[in-house]
């Protein structure tokens, strides 16, 4: 049943309304401002820093959204100043700040905080946060100014650095420019770095306080407190760092480009290794066994190569182990179980999990065990909490469960795996999960994280031993929170960081953000890719929530538009790669295969302005177009069956995709 659904609710899954960003210019060095941070800060059109902002966040990690009020904008020629005011505030407490922002004719930037506490304030973090860009910018040369005032030179590091690459941090330097480098000076506190790839991000952030001191803190009531951050562009000496002047400005024209390029070239080309696509599984907790079991016919037609089932042994029974067995035999869909142990007494419990298995009648295709506080995130250091040995976890697996490939690594996100790497040779494939809103939950980074994705492969690939890599399931939001108590409620339906429910996974948004997703595992060799699960929060069925759901609580549509994604990924599995890239990656991604002697292949838009695109490389005949976009979205949901194709007269050599479009693209018959 098709109803009318606004334009916001296609694409984003929420009405909510998101404030544009306004262009501000100082001399040659622009910038936007973005609900009082400045982001995109640019010289002579070369993305420099890509945000500065003041972050107010929770004991949980959570971020509080500023409340703005009196914002002033003036924008002269050569300059400009911004002023507001900000509160954040919960049930329990609050607390206010003064921000000025100034850029001056010759590139300066200026950004000042004065803050006060209206109440004692318990926080992880109060104060600056600036990210520098990642490409471009991994492996390049960096000035640190101590806070103490001594010089090192170091590079930002290309893989990724568990632990903080640079601490006791004053001032940054960095060439931007075969001519001009950018030194961002932070002054109120001792900063630090973290490589915040590892979350996802795609960004290196600095930020206030050091991890070292204690944290939840108490901002006392009534405290004063004040941080700056400033911008200068500095000339370089023409012979200086003549070796790294061209790969410090060989960065992609992109998004962050003020000289957009007029198309996307996508390059398509066939390996001489060819590889096989990856299988493609869904995950699946016990709370949502119910809503998995209404969607069978749904599930059955999708037809995964498997299903990522998680189980904790204290708080699930083989009653729950049963349900999910008797689901996926009904699709004849494998099983990847995933089981939380309480190691109070690790054979025990595993031999508890095996005789659950039996006595449900779940046969698993593979088995990952790990201790509860696994689940935890654990700063590197000195001291580890009591926990058996994960080589002894895995033998003591291995013996109960004997044929059965076993994995390892962690069930939470690449932060935790890369901080604490398993013993490879135990394992047969390792794994890690990811979700994209851990730091920010705007539209632009959401699919602006996915630079992130080949640093982590490449960063995994360093210690995998070349064991087969297992992502997942992953998701726009949030499953749990490895770094507090819980994810961030989200009754509104809105953007939030570290939220479970993200209203986005049922708009057109989530189609371009998997496929952009999976584009970068497929490229990196990842064997196989978990996504999203059956009905829940990160559902791709339509089902009854308990939580609102614009444009199709009510409706009997049966999917939402990421499902088509799903399905052509599920019935790829195993078939030939093509070889993709993409000129612009940030803006458009791809990936595509070969069926049965006809080229497949999928390209989506991951940005909010329409971009053109030109197919190269092989001669190809695609003349059938199937597009997820605001035009179709009700045919494609009402309908498992309303992706259609619609066939052109012509080869398609062109495209033109609106944003957050998704599109295929599949080749006549060849002779």
């Amino acid at each position: 049943m098709s109803i009318r659904t606004s334009n916001a609710i296609k694409l984003y899954g929420t009405d909510e309304h998101v404030q544009p960003m306004q262009t501000l210019r100082a001399g040659p060095v622009s910038c936007k401002f973005d609900q009082g941070a400045i982001r995109f800060i640019k010289v002579h059109g070369k993305e420099a820093i890509r945000n500065i902002a003041i972050v107010i966040r929770d004991k949980d990690w959570g971020t509080y959204p500023p409340r703005l009020s009196d914002v002033t904008i003036q924008q002269d020629a050569n300059e400009f100043t911004v002023s507001y005011n900000a509160k954040c505030k919960d049930n329990q407490q609050e607390i206010c700040y003064r921000a000025t922002i100034t850029g001056l004719p010759d590139g300066t930037i200026t950004f000042t905080g004065k803050f006060s506490a209206t109440t004692d304030f318990l926080t992880n973090r109060t104060g600056f946060v600036v990210l520098h860009p990642v490409n471009g910018v991994a492996g390049q040369p960096v000035k640190i100014e101590s806070v103490t005032g001594d010089i090192e030179h170091a590079v930002f590091p290309e893989l990724i650095n568990p632990i903080q690459p640079f601490k006791n941090i004053r001032a940054l330097t960095h060439q931007v420019l075969p001519t001009t480098s950018v030194c961002c000076r932070m002054t109120g506190d001792t900063f630090e770095m973290e490589d915040q790839r590892q979350w996802n991000d795609a960004s290196y952030k600095t930020y206030v306080r050091p991890l070292a001191l204690p944290w939840p803190f108490t901002i006392q009531q009534s405290t004063s407190l004040e941080q700056s951050v400033e911008l200068t562009l500095l000339e370089n000496n023409s012979n200086n760092n003549s070796n790294n002047s061209n790969n410090a400005t060989e960065q992609t024209a992109n998004l962050y480009s003020d000289h957009q390029p007029e198309k996307c070239i996508i390059k398509l080309s066939k390996s001489d290794h060819v590889k096989p696509m990856p299988r493609i599984g869904l995950g699946l907790e016990p709370q949502h066994l119910a809503g998995a079991t209404a969607c069978k016919a749904l599930l059955a037609k999708l037809a995964p190569q498997q299903i990522v089932v998680w189980h904790e042994l204290k708080k699930h029974s083989s009653e729950h182990l049963k349900q999910a067995a008797q689901l996926c035999n009904n699709g004849n869909i494998a099983i990847e179980l995933q089981a939380v142990i309480p190691d109070d007494d690790f054979e025990a419990e595993i031999a508890e999990l095996a005789a659950q298995c039996n006595a449900a009648k779940l046969h698993p295709s593979a088995v990952h065990v790990t201790p509860v506080i696994y689940l935890n995130s654990i700063m590197p250091g000195p001291t580890w909490p009591k926990v058996t040995d994960l080589a002894t976890i895995y033998s003591e697996v291995r013996k109960h469960f004997p044929g059965i490939p076993i994995g390892g690594g962690m069930l939470s996100f690449f932060p935790e795996l890369n901080r604490h790497r398993p013993p490879t040779e135990q394992l047969d494939f390792i794994s890690h999960a990811s979700n994209t809103i851990t730091h920010a939950c705007d539209d632009i980074s959401v699919t602006e994280n996915l630079e992130a994705l080949p640093y982590i492969i490449k960063t995994c690939r360093s210690f995998a031993d070349n064991k087969p890599y297992h992502v997942g399931p992953s998701s726009i939001g949030m499953r749990f929170n490895p770094y507090g108590s819980k994810t961030m409620e989200n009754p509104n339906n809105v953007r939030i960081a570290m939220a479970r429910m993200d209203p986005r996974q049922r708009g057109l948004v989530n189609a371009a953000w998997t496929t952009g997703y999976v584009s970068h595992l497929i490229r990196g060799g990842v064997d196989c890719i978990n996504l999203h699960a059956p009905t829940g929060e990160f559902g791709i069925f339509n089902h009854h929530e308990f939580w609102q759901q614009p444009g199709f609580d009510g409706t009997g549509k049966e999917v939402y538009p990421v499902y088509h994604v799903l399905a052509g990924l599920t019935h790829a599995a195993g078939k030939p790669q093509l070889t993709t890239h993409s000129s612009m990656s940030r803006e458009v991604e791809v990936f595509g295969y070969e069926n049965n002697g006809k080229l497949v292949v999928w390209i989506a838009n991951l940005t909010d302005t329409a971009q053109q695109v030109e197919l190269t490389g092989l001669k190809t005949d695609f003349r059938h177009i199937s597009t997820l976009s605001p035009e179709t979205f009700e045919s494609c949901t009402d309908s498992t069956k309303g992706f259609k194709p619609t066939t052109t007269g012509n080869r398609i050599i062109a495209l033109h995709l609106d944003p957050y479009v998704v599109v295929e693209l599949t080749e006549e018959a060849r002779s």
